[in-house]
């Protein structure tokens, strides 16, 4: 069962995914792809906003972030499989210089 490491850049991100920890350790299910990963966290991201009394997003908020493995971006590499102990970055899309 494959870790990855999560850790969230930019004041309260972590709470738009529901996360106790900065970073965290999620488990994912033995051959699950950056794409799954993906879904993942817009699942969590949709019941965070619904807990908070918001409608439920679209594809497009949840577009405010990016999420990076070693340089990359995930949604480019979302049929590869997802690597044990990979560190993901989870950042909002306007940062940056």
């Amino acid at each position: 069962m494959p870790e990855v490491y999560v850790k969230y850049v930019g004041k309260d991100i972590a709470k738009y995914f529901g996360a106790t920890k900065n970073p965290e350790v999620v488990q994912l299910a033995e051959g699950s792809t950056y794409g799954e990963l993906i879904e993942f966290f817009y699942k969590r991201f949709c019941q965070c906003v619904q807990l908070k009394g918001g409608k439920m997003p679209n594809k497009e908020l949840f577009g405010a972030f990016v999420f990076i493995s070693d340089g990359r971006n995930l949604k480019r590499i979302a049929d590869e499989p997802v690597k044990n102990g990979d560190e993901i970055v989870v950042i909002p899309a306007d940062a940056g210089g």
